[in-house]
């Protein structure tokens, strides 16, 4: 069976990764590079985002909270 393609919006449906992160996360080669579809589209395996995302140790998301998400849970609990 062939493996299929997943576009940009399913891959970060699927990892909870924003966009930026997953390009980040490719050119630091912690995420499987994409395949290239035209002169201005890629898509991923889908096999490969799901190794990648059984491969993440239990208990750890994909996204980590950082500064930005941290600050908004301040914001959100003063509220």
């Amino acid at each position: 069976m062939a493996d299929s393609i997943i576009r940009m919006p399913d891959v970060c449906a699927r990892t909870g990764l924003s966009r930026a992160t997953i390009y980040a996360r490719i050119a630091a080669g912690q995420f499987p590079r994409p395949v290239q579809l035209g002169p201005r589209a890629v898509g991923w395996k889908t096999s490969l985002v799901d190794s990648w995302l059984a491969a993440l140790p239990s208990g750890v998301t994909a996204e980590p909270a950082g500064p930005r998400r941290r600050r908004a849970a301040q914001i959100g609990e003063a509220a």
